[in-house]
C-alpha cells in the first residue's frame, strides 16, 4: 500500500486506471468509490460492467468481456483523452463535491 501522504506522488505517476470488478449481482449494486477520483486525475479509465460506470460512460472506457478489457487498456494507452473532452469531464465532476452533496441531501431533507 501506499501511505496517504504519498498518494499524490503515486497518482502522478499512473498512465490510467482500471476497475476491473467480476460482473455478478454483488459488484452490480456497488458504486465503486474510486471512480470520480481516477476521473479527476483526467486520466484514462478502464472499467468492467457496472451500473454506477455506465452513468460516466462518456468518459470511461466499459469492457463487457476480458478480450474487450485488455483492447481498451491498449486504445487507452496509445492515445491522450482530448482536451474538450476533459473539460467535459471537469464540468461534469464540479457538482460532485462533499458539498454539493451535502447541499442535495439538506435539500431533500428540508422538503420532507
Amino acid at each position: 500500500g501506499v501511505p496517504y501522504s504519498r498518494l499524490p506522488e503515486a497518482i502522478a505517476t499512473a498512465d490510467l486506471f482500471i476497475l476491473p470488478f467480476a460482473v455478478n449481482p454483488l459488484t452490480e449494486s456497488c458504486t465503486p468509490l474510486k471512480l470520480k477520483e481516477y476521473l479527476a486525475t483526467g486520466r484514462p479509465v478502464v472499467s468492467t460492467m457496472n451500473p454506477t460506470v455506465m452513468h460516466w460512460s462518456e468518459h470511461v472506457k466499459v469492457a463487457s468481456n476480458h478480450d474487450e478489457f485488455i483492447g481498451h487498456l491498449r486504445t487507452a494507452l496509445a492515445a491522450p483523452q482530448p482536451g474538450a473532452e476533459l473539460e467535459r469531464l471537469r464540468q461534469r465532476l464540479a457538482g460532485e463535491t462533499w458539498e454539493s452533496k451535502a447541499a442535495e441531501f439538506l435539500s431533500f431533507v428540508n422538503e420532507l
